[in-house]
Formats: C-alpha cells, sequence, structure tokens
C-alpha cells in the first residue's frame, strides 16, 4: 500500500492506494502555524491498520514555491569566490555578499588559495547582522570543490545552515549555481518546519516505511536528503499535478496543463504527450537556477 500526500499553502490532500485501488482519500485545512497537527489528522484517516502493509509514502508540496511567491524566505548571506573574468557584482542582487579573492581554473587547477582573513572577516560580518542561513560558491567549484569545502569548514558550528554551491548540481553556470545556492538557503528554516511537522505525524502513528518528496523534474528524492536541499522541491506540487494528469490520460497529445491552488496557478505543457522540460533549469524569483 502507497500513501500519497500533497501539501500545499491551504489544504493538504491524501490517499490510500493498494496497488492502483483506491481505498482512502481525505483533505483537511492547513495552518503553518501548526502544520504538525494537520499532517497528524490527515495521516490517522489513511493508515491502515496493519502499519506492515505500507510500503512508502510520497509527498509533494507547494510550501517552498509559496515561499517565494509570498516572499517568505530567510536571510542569507553568501560568500564568493568569483575569480577573474565579468565584474561578479551583479551576483549580489539577492542578498548580502560577500567576494573572496584566489581562483580554481576551469580544468579545476587551483591558482591561488583564498585569504583565510577575508572568509574570516565576511563570517564575521554576517553574524553581525544576524543571518544563520550561508550559502558557499566558488567559479568551478563542479571542477574541484577544495576552496568551497575549506570555507565550510571554517564556518562550521557558526550558522545554523551551510549550502555549498557544488552540492546543489555538477553542470557547469556560476550564476545559476550562484542563485540556486541562495535559494536553497532561504527556504532551509520552512523546509526544516516542514519536515519536522511530517515526522512528527510519522512517529505519533508509528510508521516506519520509506518516504520520499517529489522533485520539480517528476523524479523523486528520499525525505531525509532533501532537508538538505529544499531547493529540489521547488514546484513539486505542480509537478505532481502533471504526473496525475499523465497517469489518468496516457496519451493526451498536445496539451495545456493548469493546476489552480489557493496560492499560485501552475502551468505545464505537454508536446505530443510528454511534458516539455527545463533540464537547464528554470528561473526562480527572477533569478536563473539549476533547478530541473
Amino acid at each position: 500500500m502507497i500513501i500519497g500526500i500533497d501539501v500545499g499553502g491551504t489544504h493538504a490532500d491524501g490517499v490510500l492506494l493498494d496497488g492502483e485501488r483506491l481505498v482512502a482519500k481525505h483533505k483537511v485545512g492547513v495552518d503553518r502555524q501548526h502544520l504538525s497537527e494537520a499532517i497528524i489528522s490527515l495521516l490517522q484517516r489513511l493508515v491502515p491498520e496493519d502499519r506492515r502493509r505500507l510500503d512508502r509514502i510520497h509527498l509533494s508540496s507547494t510550501l517552498c514555491t509559496n515561499a517565494i511567491v509570498e516572499g517568505n524566505l530567510d536571510p542569507v548571506g553568501m560568500i564568493v569566490q568569483a575569480g577573474p573574468g565579468m565584474n561578479p557584482d551583479f551576483l549580489a542582487e539577492s542578498c548580502p555578499t560577500w567576494f573572496l579573492d584566489g581562483c580554481i581554473d576551469h580544468r579545476g587547477q587551483i591558482l591561488r588559495d583564498p585569504d583565510e582573513r577575508l572568509i574570516e572577516d565576511a563570517a564575521a560580518a554576517i553574524e553581525r547582522q544576524g543571518i544563520r542561513s550561508v550559502g558557499v560558491v566558488t567559479k568551478f567549484s563542479h571542477r574541484n570543490n577544495r576552496h568551497e569545502i575549506a570555507v565550510a569548514d571554517r564556518l562550521s558550528g557558526r550558522f545554523s545552515h551551510i549550502t555549498m554551491g557544488h552540492r546543489i548540481s555538477g553542470l557547469p553556470n556560476f550564476p545559476r549555481r550562484v542563485f540556486s545556492t541562495w535559494l536553497n538557503c532561504a527556504l532551509s528554516s520552512r523546509f526544516a518546519q516542514f519536515k519536522e511537522a511530517m515526522e512528527q505525524g510519522f512517529t505519533r502513528l508509528g510508521i516506519t516505511c520509506p518516504c520520499h518528496i517529489l522533485k520539480a523534474d517528476g523524479g523523486t528524492i528520499p525525505f531525509d536528503r532533501a532537508s538538505s536541499f529544499p531547493c529540489e522541491s521547488i514546484h513539486s506540487g505542480p509537478s505532481a499535478s502533471t504526473m496525475g494528469c499523465l497517469a489518468l490520460e496516457p496519451s493526451p497529445g498536445d496539451a495545456v496543463l493548469l493546476d489552480i491552488g489557493g496560492t499560485t496557478t501552475d502551468i505545464s505543457l505537454l508536446a505530443d504527450g510528454g511534458p516539455l522540460l527545463e533540464p537547464y533549469g528554470i528561473d526562480i524569483a527572477g533569478r536563473p537556477t539549476l533547478v530541473r
């Protein structure tokens, strides 16, 4: 048996499936300040009496998408190593940003290590501003991540959340990696609250089966891993709608799919029955990202 849950900005919906047969369905209102109570209420209507029959839980959520649309993002401090080349000032448009010296070239060769005093100055300035979430990105970290790791190690224990750019994606494109890292940091506490609420529900009801959350590209990621990469859950809700339409109508040809929710309306396109994908990343909050 499988439980599927979609947590939106106004309601949470759930179903219990036995193979392809719908066994139960339920909807509850969502109070973002008391999310765990809503999740527990939903799960109580769905969990089978024999917990051993429950194989897995699949989640989708628009919480991160709604946070972006509504501007409810955590303050973030970015530490960036741009190296030689174009003026990197445009990378500081999203949040307070500190630039390091030193660089790694396009082949992954270290040309010069960053000045440790600049790292310490940046960390101290971020602490003075009361910022608890920090992103660290170097230009060619997809080729060599040593500088990102060295900076993150130096910041360890001083901030609640640290994201390194090379962990977000192995694709090139420095600006997209910077903005993706910023988004990941800005969503960290909100996703942590969501994860805590879900896990409280699982624990209360004795649920121990694996749990996965849907990504924007239609794939899934283990819920535990997603807590380190909340940006992967952006557009999780619209992705669920697209996958659901494909399941209900396997060969819809060319089509426009609309998911009209309480906070946003999301649109996806099908060409010859297949969803159109942005493989290198979508624009989010007016910024290019590496979120597929």
